[in-house]
């Protein structure tokens, strides 16, 4: 993942309350630890609000299978 990737929340796909976010940062140390995986920086477009989240909890956009 990069900045400037788009992403959206695994667990809720398209249908996130937040809709599709962007990566604002990378390689966030989640909890002050080194951690696997570690934590990107999302601002998300329906709320504008950044979260914070491990990277395995978002999906690239581009990646994103509708079954």
């Amino acid at each position: 993942m990069n900045v400037g990737d788009l992403v959206f929340s695994r667990f809720h796909g398209m249908h996130e309350e937040n809709g599709i976010g962007i990566i604002i940062e990378t390689g966030i140390n989640m909890w002050g630890e080194d951690v696997i995986p570690s934590g990107v920086s999302v601002i998300w477009s329906k709320t504008s609000e950044c979260e914070t989240v491990y990277e395995d909890e978002v999906v690239i956009a581009n990646e994103y299978k509708i079954c």
